[in-house]
């Protein structure tokens, strides 16, 4: 009877982990097999039929180094093209390893990224590793998947991702450099959501209790837009206050942050998303010159969160 992909696919990896077993200590080889059946469990068998089990080994192992060390709160990212005689394995393609706090969007705005270079992506892995480590972000040990509330351990994204090849190195550093700067968008959204989401929240309910001098239709319009989108209907990513003096006849308009204002992606009062060194595009210049609650634009700029 012919095997079938899945067993074939059970088979292969079994043959990496009596690798792991034969040329690794006996400590270290438990928590490496653990690692591995977690990295390819998810795996279509056909990702994992057309490679040699010696570079399913070598890719796998070059994972697990790489994320024995992480800085609390920080993303670690790595791009490089494996050969035989640097790394013990080849693939056809480049390969970008990333570790990172369990969050949402890390995967969409990863390949976004990507895919924004003209970069295609040609195989994602992307377990969830609940994971203890010491004060310096040496990793202890993983721990198994239990039921919520008597889960141990920190969970832990990583990321195994092949892409078209890069040979020059220069390419490779600038793809580092970019995902580390997407990652950190990510982190700074994610953990600041909440807070914009109640900013949100509370200018609406200024709009009941002190309404601006403009329509009474208008007011309950933009509070029930507000409100709409604080239901879980909207992503918020950064929030921003600002003060504005001048006029539409002065030539000393003024449109600046107020410090300590911003949070998320605009936590820096350095981040621009609109035109101009002021920050104001026509379309928010002609708005704050009308009576009017609530403008809806486009940055000219790409969300790197996605």
């Amino acid at each position: 009877m012919t095997a079938s992909a899945q067993e074939l696919k059970a088979e292969a990896i079994g043959e990496v982990l009596s690798m792991i077993d034969n040329r690794l200590d006996k400590k270290q080889a438990s928590d490496v097999r653990f690692f591995v059946e977690r990295l390819y469990e998810r795996l279509a068998p056909d990702d994992i039929l057309g490679i040699q089990q010696e570079n399913l080994y070598g890719s796998a192992l070059s994972l697990y180094k790489f994320a024995a060390l992480r800085a609390p709160n920080t993303a670690k990212v790595r791009a490089f093209s494996p050969t035989l005689e640097e790394h013990g394995w080849r693939t056809s393609h480049s390969v970008i390893e990333i570790v990172n706090d369990d969050m949402p969007f890390l995967v969409d705005s990863v390949t976004a990224a990507l895919n924004q270079r003209g970069i295609n992506v040609h195989l994602v892995i992307h377990p969830i590793y609940y994971e203890a480590r010491d004060e310096q972000g040496q990793h202890v040990q993983f721990y198994p998947q239990v039921a919520k509330g008597t889960q141990k351990g920190v969970p832990e994204s990583y990321m195994h991702l092949e892409v078209d090849e890069q040979s020059d190195p220069k390419i490779l550093k600038e793809i580092e450099t970019e995902l580390q700067a997407v990652l950190e968008d990510v982190r700074v959204a994610v953990a600041d959501w909440r807070a914009i989401l109640d900013q949100a929240g509370t200018i609406a309910k200024k709009l009941k209790t002190s309404p601006p001098p403009v329509d009474k239709e208008e007011v309950d319009e933009g509070r029930a837009l507000l409100e709409w989108m604080v239901d879980n209907h909207f992503t918020f990513l950064g929030f921003r206050e600002y003060t504005f003096t001048g006029s539409g006849k002065s030539k000393q308009e003024n449109w600046e942050p107020v410090e300590g204002s911003g949070l998320g992606i605009l936590r820096s009062p350095k981040r621009r998303i609109m035109t101009g060194k002021a920050e104001m595009s026509p379309e928010v210049r002609e708005f704050l010159h009308r009576p009017e609650l609530i403008i809806v634009t486009k940055a000219n700029a790409r969300s790197t969160v996605h």
